[in-house]
């Protein structure tokens, strides 16, 4: 009970933690409503299904250039989420709602896929917690999963029923946080582009 309760925490925590993956899942919500939001924040099933089971046979042997490919591709993706949610805060969009559904899930999957952070996150806290779980039993080792992503997923779409409210409540109010996303996203996207090329650079 305690492996679950750790795995639930452990989810709503990297749920809450600020990111180019919550920025975005904001963003999609004002943009396109609650329901696209979820779908953001359901995204790393789909990119976790590579990602969990890569960075399990090959923990903790990710050379260092490896990751700052990562940081390259992820910068340059968070670029391009980021001048879609600077065009929307330019022509001043009201939400529409399911625009693009499967876009924002797809889109969800590709910033876990092409950012550090997740292999990271798996490589040196859940991945550990999962393989004492596993070492313990297959079925515990199953209880954690559910309980991570149970966590995570839930966490993501109270995150984007909120940002529904506060930006239905005031159209002033959506253009204002899609501002603050926009930048938000061009300042992760420009960390993640200088670590990659300041590690490229200094090998």
């Amino acid at each position: 009970m305690n492996v679950i309760f750790q795995a639930i925490t452990l989810g709503i925590t990297a749920a809450l933690l600020p990111g180019t993956l919550q920025t975005f899942l904001i963003a999609e919500t004002l943009r396109h409503g609650w329901r696209c939001g979820l779908r953001v924040a359901c995204s790393p099933l789909l990119s976790d299904a590579l990602i969990v089971p890569l960075v399990l046979l090959v923990l903790g042997r990710l050379p260092d250039w490896g990751l700052d490919a990562l940081r390259l591709a992820g910068g340059g993706f968070a670029l391009f989420l980021a001048r879609g949610v600077w065009q929307a805060w330019r022509q001043g969009t009201t939400v529409k709602p399911d625009a693009a559904p499967s876009r924002s899930l797809l889109q969800g999957a590709l910033v876990n896929l092409l950012g550090p952070g997740p292999y990271l996150f798996w490589a040196t806290l859940a991945g550990p917690l999962f393989l004492e779980a596993y070492r313990q039993a297959l079925l515990l080792a199953g209880g954690f999963l559910l309980g991570f992503y149970t966590g995570f997923v839930g966490a993501g779409a109270v995150l984007a029923v909120l940002f529904h409210r506060a930006g239905a409540a005031s159209p002033r109010l959506t253009r204002a946080l899609l501002g603050l996303c926009a930048g938000l996203l061009l300042l992760f996207a420009l960390g993640l582009l200088w670590e990659g090329l300041h590690g490229l650079m200094g090998r």
